[in-house]
Order: C-alpha cells, then sequence, then structure tokens
C-alpha cells in the first residue's frame, strides 16, 4: 500500500520494465508498463530511470518504441542506485515522501531506501492490472503534458548549469522573469493544489479549501496574486500564490520547482518584508539580507494576467463602479474581463474610474501618488493609479462616466492637477469620515471645487481617446435621463442631462466609439430600487450585458441566460444563509 500521493515513478529497467538485461542481448517490451507510462504522464505524474546501463543503449532502446520523450532526468549509469535516486529528486525538486522507486532487485531498494528515508518502495509484483487504480495515483488530468513540459525546461536548465562556477552566476544567464496575476479566481485550481499539495515552499502551512480560497481572493481586505515564472529555457506556469492581510502573509507558498530561484525572497522584498509566521520546516529561509541581494530577477512589464488565459475568448477592460459587476455574471462565459472597478479596504472607498483619475495615472510622478496614497484614505497604492487602459493589450475597453458625473472635485493649489473624493452633493458628511491629518492635508494642498466642469469633463475625454489609439473599440456607459426629482432634487437629473449631452457630442466625433445607453434601457421608476438614478434593478444589469454583446459583435446573449444566472445566484445566496445559521 502507498503512504503519499505519487509526484514520480522511478523504474529499474532489467527485469522491471522490461523482460531481460540489455547489456547481454535483447530485450523484450511489456506492453502493460509502456501504458502505464503514458497514462501516469497523462494524469501529471511524472515517470524516470535510474538503471545500471550504458546511457546511449538505453536511450536507443526507448527511442525504438517511442517513449524516451516520457521521462524525465533518467540517472543511466554503473553508478550505485541509493546516490542515483537522491540527486534525481534534488534535480526534480521532489520530496522522497512522494517518489515510488520500483526495482526487482530487493538489495537496491534497501539501498535507496537508505539513501532517500520516507520514499515508497516496490518489487515488479505491484505493476498489475490494478496498478492504475491505485488511489495514491490518481493524480489529475494532464493530457496536455504541460507538468512534462516544465520538467523538460527543468532538466534543460540544469544541464547548462553544471557550466556556471556559482549558482547565483547561472541565475544571472538565465533571464528570469516573474509575472503577478491578481484575477486569482482564474487559476482556483491551482492555487488549491499549491495550498494542499506543496509543503517544501508552504511558509504558512494553512491548508484551506477552494471556497475558502475563493473568498479570500474575493476579500478586499486581502491582497492576493499568483506567481508565474519563465526564463530563457521556457516557461514553468502558475508556481506561487500569496496572500497578505493588514501586512501579514496568511498564504505564501511556491511549487518545489522553484527551488533555487529565488523567487520567494524575491517577492518576500516587493512585499515590504511583512510579518509572516513559518510554520514547519521549509527547503529556503527568508532572508533580508538574501533578497537584497538578488538582482537577476526581473518583473514582467507586460504582465500575463487573466486576459492572456484563455485567447479563445475575446477579452475587453471595464473600467466602472462596482455596481457594473452585476453586469459582468451575463457575459464572463463568453469574454475575459479585466475589472477596474470601485473597491473597499478596510472601510475605505477606493475608486479609479472617473476620468480625472484615469488621467493622474499617467501625468503624475512616482512620489506624487505615494504622497496621496500615504496621506488620504481614497488613494491606495497599487489600485489607484494602476489602470491598464493605455497598455494597448485591449481591443475593446469599457468606460462607465458616471462617476465623473457626481464626483466631488478638488484642485491642487500649486500644480493644478484634479482629485475626486465623494459626491459634490453630499462633501460635508464625506469631509466629516476624515482623520484630522488627513483633513488638514486635504485642506491644506487642495481646493474644493465642487461639481467637474463639463469642459474639463470634455476634455479629459478627449484625451483619454486619443491615448487609447484609434485602434481600440471604445464602449461609453453614460447616466439615465428619467424623471426622479422627488426621490433626489432636479439638481442630479440636470447633471445628468449636461454630461450625457457631452458623451453624446464625444460618441459623435470618433469612429471608434460606440454609446451603450442607459437611456434607452432605464425607461421606468420601477427599475430604481435604491431610489436614486445610479443604481438599478438587477434586469437592467442583465440588459446592458445584452447590449455589450451586441455592441462587440457578438452573437446575441441567450435569453434563458438570465434565469440560469439568477438561479444560481439564489441558491448560492441560500447555501451561505444556510452555512451562517450552523456557525452561529
Amino acid at each position: 500500500m502507498l503512504s503519499a500521493n505519487v509526484k514520480i515513478v522511478i523504474w529499474d529497467l532489467d527485469e522491471t520494465f522490461w523482460d531481460g538485461t540489455l547489456s547481454e542481448g535483447e530485450v523484450q517490451r511489456i506492453e502493460t508498463n509502456i501504458k502505464i507510462v503514458q497514462e501516469l504522464v497523462d494524469r501529471g505524474i511524472m515517470c524516470s530511470i535510474v538503471s545500471k546501463n550504458n546511457f546511449e543503449d538505453v536511450k536507443a532502446q526507448l527511442e525504438k518504441w517511442n517513449i524516451w520523450d516520457l521521462f524525465i532526468f533518467p540517472h543511466i549509469s554503473w553508478m550505485p542506485k541509493g546516490e542515483q535516486v537522491k540527486h534525481l529528486l534534488e534535480d526534480c525538486s521532489l520530496r522522497a515522501d512522494n517518489a515510488l522507486f520500483i526495482d526487482d532487485n530487493i538489495s537496491n531498494i534497501k539501498e535507496v531506501e537508505f539513501y532517500n528515508p520516507h520514499i515508497m518502495t516496490s518489487l515488479p509484483k505491484i505493476l498489475t492490472e490494478d496498478f492504475l487504480n491505485i488511489e495514491q495515483l490518481k493524480g489529475k488530468n494532464d493530457k496536455d503534458h504541460s507538468r512534462l513540459k516544465q520538467y523538460k525546461v527543468l532538466e534543460l536548465r540544469n544541464i547548462d548549469g553544471a557550466k556556471f562556477s556559482s549558482n547565483e552566476e547561472f541565475l544571472r544567464a538565465s533571464s528570469i522573469t516573474v509575472s503577478l496575476l491578481t484575477e486569482c479566481t482564474l487559476y482556483l485550481d491551482r492555487i488549491e493544489e499549491l495550498i494542499q499539495r506543496t509543503n517544501q515552499l508552504n511558509y504558512t502551512k494553512n491548508r484551506i479549501d477552494k471556497d475558502e480560497i475563493e473568498r479570500i481572493i474575493n476579500d478586499t481586505s486581502f491582497s492576493c496574486a499568483c506567481v508565474s515564472i519563465s526564463d530563457k529555457y521556457g516557461e514553468y506556469g502558475i508556481v506561487g500564490f500569496y496572500a497578505l492581510k493588514n501586512d501579514k502573509l496568511e498564504h505564501f507558498v511556491f511549487s518545489c520547482r522553484t527551488i533555487g530561484f529565488g523567487v520567494e525572497n524575491y517577492l518576500y522584498k516587493k512585499l515590504g518584508y511583512p510579518d509572516i509566521s513559518v510554520i514547519g520546516d521549509v527547503s529556503t529561509e527568508l532572508s533580508k539580507e538574501y533578497a537584497e541581494r538578488i538582482d537577476w530577477i526581473k518583473e514582467s512589464s507586460d504582465k500575463l494576467d487573466e486576459v492572456s488565459i484563455n485567447k479563445n475568448k475575446p477579452s475587453f477592460l471595464m473600467i466602472a463602479g462596482c455596481d457594473l459587476d452585476q453586469a459582468c455574471a451575463y457575459i464572463e462565459s463568453e469574454y475575459e474581463i479585466r475589472k477596474e472597478f470601485t473597491t473597499v479596504i478596510d472601510g475605505r472607498e477606493i475608486r479609479t474610474s472617473d476620468t480625472s483619475q484615469i488621467l493622474n495615472a499617467i501625468d503624475l510622478s512616482t512620489e506624487e501618488k505615494n504622497e496621496l496614497c500615504k496621506n488620504l484614505p481614497f488613494f491606495e497604492k497599487g489600485i489607484s493609479f494602476n489602470s491598464e487602459i493605455f497598455s494597448g493589450r485591449f481591443k475593446t475597453i469599457v468606460i462607465s462616466v458616471v462617476d465623473d458625473y457626481i464626483r466631488g472635485i478638488w484642485k491642487h493649489k500649486i500644480k493644478g492637477y484634479y482629485i475626486g473624493y465623494g459626491g459634490y452633493y453630499d462633501q460635508k458628511d464625506f469631509i466629516k469620515k476624515l482623520s484630522f491629518s488627513e483633513k488638514q492635508y486635504l485642506e491644506n494642498n487642495f481646493d474644493f471645487i465642487g461639481k467637474e466642469d463639463s469642459i474639463i469633463f470634455k476634455n479629459n475625454l478627449e484625451r483619454i481617446v486619443k491615448l487609447v489609439g484609434n485602434n481600440t473599440h471604445i464602449i461609453l456607459i453614460n447616466g439615465i435621463d428619467i424623471d426622479v426629482s422627488d426621490w433626489i432634487g432636479n439638481d442630479r437629473i440636470e447633471r445628468n442631462l449636461e454630461m450625457n449631452k457631452v458623451v453624446d457630442e464625444i460618441v459623435g466625433e470618433y469612429s471608434n466609439i460606440d454609446l451603450l445607453d442607459m437611456r434607452t434601457i432605464v425607461n421606468d421608476r420601477k427599475l430604481l430600487p435604491n431610489r436614486d438614478n445610479r443604481h438599478f434593478d438587477r434586469y437592467v444589469y442583465y440588459m446592458m450585458a445584452k447590449k455589450l454583446f451586441e455592441l462587440c459583435g457578438t452573437k446575441e446573449i441567450e435569453l434563458d441566460n438570465y434565469a440560469r444566472v439568477e438561479t444560481k445566484r439564489f441558491l448560492s445566496k441560500a447555501v451561505n444563509k444556510i452555512k451562517r445559521g450552523f456557525h452561529k
């Protein structure tokens, strides 16, 4: 009986993988064993060889059977097998606990066990028809052999690494690039695998299931990202994940394939050396001294995020308030969406969708951005000035401009740039929420303007359009014009009419701009459950999604999609309510 999940099967050859002894003449293939190797690799379980034989002879034989390339890090020589297996596992960055060694010679097995404590071993008798039904060998679907390809890349690295006088010299020559992927919901299965199955570089050992992972990812008090690595040898895929809250790492985990790269210490430094409670043994200690020495890792300027995951799906960037997320539920099956929505961190509302804020991302210096994030609670480092609207990576950009309609605008007294905070109509209430030092900083450095001037709004929009470029399809979302003056007064209705006129002018002037016209969708006060002119009934968000399909030239959204999504939403709420009842 195997004691743990198997990540690699290490084969002896003579009288084990095949019948006969290669050095003494021809050998006979065992079809069952070949099929086992093929199936294991399809499950993401690696196969290797430790055999006392001539390397070239073995290679020629396995190439003849078209399976040589299914083995990684073969150790074929006349050296003792115990040390060979130890070196093999080191090369693969795998633990003996997750390795199965199969050999027909009991002496070889005992030697391997001595050098590799906790390794699983067996005589060839284990290779029955039921072998692949063993629970510890179930692996996971990997028929495209992505895991095998990653180990082949690692194998090539190791061969080249032996040519350098020091590991750091080799690392500097490897062109290692790290990408941080912030849309973690796309990688839930991989994150769960890392958290549940990784030990060597799982610093917190905080084992949680997929539901809890998703909850953390969607919790705005956490900062989360997946880590992808590539170098001149190839791509290693998603190899790490972190979750940071209140300057403490709750999760910090990396695949064993990254051992020796220095990635964990590089990221530890990048995150500002946050607090972390390291649980149990880890293969690489977190060291500020070592981290400061790392100069061989670069962060990708073209981040591999959600829009590059599924190239079969069209992608677009959506910039809007948080309510627009409700429309995404109806289109996410057809599109990959980069969302830049309003978020809440520790009770602080961080908005990124008004036009002045979008332009500040490129107009302000790093020092100015850091100063704002440090002194004002409605700015957040890593969020407020990180829009990808000018990256050139999106063919379609959707912008809801209604934040400009209501924003209370402040102008810097010396430098003249604008920032937005709260609504122009309830600014006093927002000011009350500031601490004394925050209020003092705001009033010492900025003058309150009130409403954003429609001319400034138009100039901002035009500049954004020009910076984005004529080759990008832009979809603007405007405000409604239905009369709700008895609820919120005439002023905000008139404001919508004024600003909508500007949007109409912009749409008419540029051929690459379309309008998702809310005036044609919201024509009844019953569609405004919050009794204002900014938040809508869920059916409105469905109709917005339907219109987005049309404007993007995609097949029209199916009508039953609304019922499907709503049913899913209702069931999710019901389950959560039941769960809350259990935990009281």
